[in-house]
């Protein structure tokens, strides 16, 4: 700062001062320009509606960086205000048409006092992670400048270094300061629902809601981004899958995956409660997401749902759980790969699930069926048959459901019957028949009646 700017930061220090003794931050209807015309005074015309609360909240420093004021327009605003303080008589009428409007919480100083208590009354934790509170772009990129990580670190850094010191800041704005005071007197005067613009708060504006701040999560998202996390999260597709769907990198995938996991993660450890009685429910293949309530559509709900799903399953909790239940699925799959239809006519899924699958895997369990093993699912039937079973196998299998022996007529026929050889030749049998008796011992060679 050169000298002017110094002597003009203090003389507009020293009004600022006087003006607050007479509570003048408090006086929103109060502006420079009647207060100008009441002290014979010229003021610029585009600016006449300015208020004088809006520049006593700032400091000398931070009037100094005001935008679109110049040398003129500062020392001109300096000799209003200095005039209309040392005329207090001839502004006497001025300050009662002021006292007529709302109160406004302008004083940075008055307001600083009550933060701590508002945030009691609000019954909001200081230690609350700013990742959680919905501040300007430049504000959070400040924040991670200089590590302050919660919410009263952060309001104690604004109690401390004052909001002039944020206005001198070369990377914040004019709005952005302006949305954190904003948040500031939200705090201050307990006002929950003012507060909802900034924090999920419940509706009836006391304490947070993990529904808000889900549904915060979720909704503010880029469509880009939300398709992509639908993509990866709902569909479970890979981060290349889902890449290449939209057209972008797979590490800017895994990017915005991370950042919404984050968050997600940050709410759910603030409601301990909440989570273990979601863990407790997706243990047992319940959906967790029930328990937010009907303050969720059903689209963000599917995505929530499925984020948290994917959270669980890096637990602990969830990898035991996911071994177990593979292990459950495994032994299911066998079941099926030694059924005694497989072969002939496959299984009816749903019976065989009646019977073996408990009703919150079997969903689960139908899809790990596609691309498994040597079984698969014949949507078309609802029936689970081999891949690609050898000849030999099935006959073997057709031949073990008779009693007696059975014509190869016979036997070619209910062969062809089969989901998987249902073109094969009588020829062909009975040209196998040497060999499928020379080499396996088990193969039933007296049930067939041989003769062409």
């Amino acid at each position: 700062m050169n000298h002017w700017m110094h002597r003009e930061a203090r003389r507009w220090n020293e009004l600022r001062a006087l003006a607050q003794g007479r509570n003048w931050p408090r006086l929103p209807g109060l502006t420079v320009g009647a207060c100008a015309e009441s002290v014979g005074m010229e003021w610029y015309a585009t600016r006449t509606a300015d208020t004088v609360a809006e520049f006593l909240a700032l400091d000398g420093i931070a009037l100094i960086r005001y935008p679109t004021f110049g040398r003129t327009k500062i020392r001109r605003l300096i000799e209003i205000v200095n005039s209309a303080l040392h005329a207090q008589g001839e502004t006497d009428h001025l300050l009662e048409e002021a006292c007529d409007a709302p109160l406004a919480s302008t004083e940075a100083a008055d307001i600083t006092r009550t933060a701590h208590d508002g945030l009691t009354k609000l019954e909001i934790p200081a230690a609350l992670p700013l990742g959680l509170v919905r501040l300007p772009v430049r504000i959070q990129h400040y924040c991670e400048e200089h590590h302050l990580h919660s919410l009263g670190e952060f309001l104690e850094a604004w109690e401390s270094l004052g909001e002039g010191y944020f206005f001198q800041l070369p990377n914040l704005g004019r709005k952005s300061v302006g949305d954190v005071r904003a948040l500031w007197t939200a705090v201050c005067e307990g006002d929950g629902k003012a507060l909802a613009a900034w924090l999920p708060m419940n509706p009836n504006g006391k304490g947070l809601s993990l529904s808000a701040g889900l549904r915060d999560a979720v909704s503010d998202l880029p469509e880009h981004h939300r398709a992509l996390l639908e993509n990866r999260l709902v569909h479970e597709q890979t981060l290349e899958e889902a890449a290449a769907d939209l057209g972008v990198t797979r590490e800017r995938t895994r990017q915005v995956e991370a950042v919404l996991l984050e968050k997600v993660a940050q709410l759910l450890d603030w409601f301990p409660g909440v989570q273990d009685a979601m863990m407790s429910m997706w243990l047992r293949g319940e959906p967790c997401a029930e328990l937010l309530g009907d303050e969720l559509q059903e689209p963000d709900l599917v995505l929530i749902e499925a984020t948290i799903r994917r959270l669980f399953k890096e637990r602990p909790e969830g990898a035991a759980r996911e071994l177990e239940l593979e292990v459950r699925m495994e032994g299911w799959r066998e079941k099926l790969k030694q059924h005694a239809d497989l072969l002939v006519e496959g299984v009816d899924l749903e019976e065989f699930m009646s019977r073996e699958v408990p009703p919150e895997y079997r969903e689960e369990f139908c899809l790990s069926l596609d691309g498994r093993g040597r079984i698969r699912l014949d949507h078309a039937t609802g029936r689970v048959v081999h891949s690609g079973p050898r000849l030999r196998e099935v006959v073997k299998a057709i031949l073990a459901r008779e009693d007696d022996p059975i014509p190869l007529t016979w036997l070619h026929e209910l062969v062809r019957q089969t989901p998987t050889h249902h073109q094969v030749e009588r020829e062909q049998i009975y040209r196998y028949r040497i060999q499928w008796k020379s080499d396996d011992p088990d193969f039933p060679r007296d049930k067939v009646l041989w003769s062409l």
